[in-house]
């Protein structure tokens, strides 16, 4: 119990000092060879100014779908950096493709 109070105490004060999150792989030691850990990212705040109708409007389509307007923004922050990465990922491969070909003497 002592460990996890400890754990739990220095966490809180890092994240407070807002220091980056650490491998907890150190800590996860101390707790013996049964203990499993799954470390997340850790969600940070992030403010944004948008016109009252937009915001009453996100609100609707949000509540639509389940979720709230935070979940809808970061739906659809992830889709696009998603999307980005994949147009980075096909654009690289097409320019290895381009400069492996043969010339065949085209114009």
């Amino acid at each position: 119990m002592s460990v996890w109070v400890g754990l739990i105490t220095h966490l809180k004060l890092e994240l407070h000092r807002g220091l980056v999150q650490r491998d907890l792989a150190e800590y996860v030691d101390d707790l013996g060879p049964h203990f499993t850990c799954t470390t997340v990212g850790v969600k940070r705040n992030l403010t944004i100014q948008l016109d009252a109708d937009l915001i009453r409007r996100a609100k609707v389509i949000a509540a639509e779908r389940g979720t709230s307007a935070s979940g809808l923004v970061t739906q659809q922050i992830t889709e696009l950096i998603e999307a980005r990465d994949r147009y980075i990922k096909a654009r690289e491969s097409a320019l290895e493709m381009m400069s492996a070909a043969t010339d065949h003497g085209g114009h």
